[in-house]
């Protein structure tokens, strides 16, 4: 991928915490920053609730890298129940999009492959989706089975269940 990374981050600044997924280039030097535009405030049926809004504030661009070997798409998390943010990623050109995500049990059985899928299928380009796994402070439980999608939603390479490299 030409020494770029896309480690997915959080930052202060004096007004909130950003949600944000940096590109780096050769030499490490920040290159981009995409931060979270939808934020996760929801409680599930067990009880256990987030509300994102209340520490982060939303960012309102589209960001895109491109390099000599491919133009590069960032979205985080939450924002992959949004299609349009997609579609706009694939106007602008986008061939592989990262989703770095921290979908929980509870919802990734149900929604993260069909998601991650789903968006590659509808706007043509390649999916790298890390998503955590394992348990947070709070006890909290993460899915995992960070993906490699192709652009036809063939599931090119995915994580076992526990801590590993796709």
């Amino acid at each position: 991928m030409e020494g770029y990374r896309c480690p997915g981050q959080s930052h202060r600044n004096l007004k909130a915490e950003l949600h944000q997924c940096p590109a780096c280039g050769y030499q490490v030097e920040i290159i981009a920053k995409y931060r979270k535009m939808h934020l996760f405030n929801v409680t599930l049926p067990d009880g256990s609730s987030w509300r994102e809004s209340e520490l982060i504030t939303a960012g309102n661009e589209v960001v895109k890298v491109a390099t000599s070997k491919a133009i590069f798409g960032f979205s985080i998390c939450y924002d992959l129940r949004f299609p349009e943010l997609y579609r706009k990623l694939a106007k602008g050109g986008a061939q592989i999009v990262f989703i770095p995500s921290a979908f929980t049990l509870e919802t990734g059985k149900d929604h993260w492959e069909t998601l991650v899928r789903a968006r590659s299928i509808e706007n043509q380009f390649y999916v790298i989706a890390p998503n955590q796994i394992g348990r947070d402070s709070q006890g909290r439980r993460y899915w995992g089975k960070s993906m490699i999608v192709d652009t036809w939603g063939t599931v090119l390479a995915k994580a076992p269940e526990k801590e590993c490299v796709v």
